[in-house]
């Protein structure tokens, strides 16, 4: 049972005195409603039960004759049904606030779980799954458009594992992710995507303005392994081999097969890569 009570509001000789929260007088079981009301004789109240169900939300207590019960009653059930309907649409508002929140948090988590599912974790460029999905996106939005798929094996990882150890390996493997992705941001085009699809093997999608903008591409992937290797100080090079599939996007069109057409031209590409990753300087002093 309730030990105290609020008073909100009272209606006084046609006066209306409405009770900010915080500043309410409070009524306990002790000292109850009488000292609100006149200290005089001859004064009958009808108490009014504000309820709704198995819920009361309070009470109402007027001086009135008994013409007046009522209506006065019918009023007690109007602040009644007011009351309910404040109740569940609070309710209705915490729980949308709550749906909100907790669909704020999957949102964030499904995010975070489909960058890790779609990313490389050495690299941070997309995997095999992050790369064709971004890829077959990027083929639909540019329907008729030119565009060409590079693939690209880092030269010799096995040889910079095997002599300089796993570390520089993955080092090898990060700074070849960079000039890639590099090479293909300075494009600035839409739909360009970059990845990881295996241990030493790269993927790129880049929407050209003509078949022979691929040959510029492969140009300036060459030049960017020239300035990098340069600046390097390990004592081997970062470089690798590129085979180009050209094609004109349509919907017919599957971004696995582009990709092992571009894997086809590779081939090619290799035969002209160097026989041994090691730096001269290094060979001088062996």
């Amino acid at each position: 049972m309730t030990e105290e009570l609020e008073l909100v509001a009272k209606y006084t000789d046609d006066v209306v005195k409405v009770y900010e929260k915080g500043k309410r007088p409070v009524v306990t079981r002790k000292d109850g409603f009488v000292k609100l009301y006149p200290d005089t004789p001859n004064h009958s109240f009808v108490v009014f039960l504000l309820f709704a169900k198995t819920y009361q939300y309070g009470l109402m207590i007027c001086e009135i004759d008994d013409a007046s019960i009522g209506l006065l009653y019918g009023v007690a059930l109007q602040i009644s049904t007011a009351k309910a309907y404040m109740q569940i649409s609070k309710q209705e508002n915490e729980a949308k606030q709550q749906l909100y929140s907790t669909l704020k948090k999957l949102k964030e988590k499904n995010e975070v779980l489909s960058f890790v599912s779609s990313t490389d974790e050495l690299t941070g460029l997309y995997n095999r799954r992050g790369f064709i999905e971004n890829a077959v996106d990027s083929v639909n939005n540019h329907l008729g458009a030119c565009a060409a798929i590079f693939f690209s094996d880092l030269d010799h990882l096995k040889q910079i594992n095997d002599e300089f150890g796993h570390q520089d390996g993955d080092f090898a493997l990060m700074s070849a992710a960079s000039i890639l992705k590099e090479t293909f941001d300075s494009y600035n085009r839409e739909g360009t995507v970059c990845g990881r699809i295996g241990g030493d093997e790269y993927v790129s999608f880049i929407i050209c303005k003509d078949e022979n903008e691929t040959e510029e591409i492969m140009k300036q992937m060459k030049e960017r392994c020239r300035i990098f290797n340069e600046k390097c100080d390990k004592p081997y090079y970062v470089e690798f081999s590129t085979g180009c599939f050209s094609f004109i996007c349509t919907e017919n069109y599957s971004v696995a097969e582009l990709t092992n057409q571009a894997d086809a031209s590779l081939y090619e590409a290799k035969k002209y890569r160097r026989k041994d990753i090691r730096k001269k300087i290094l060979e001088k002093i062996f």
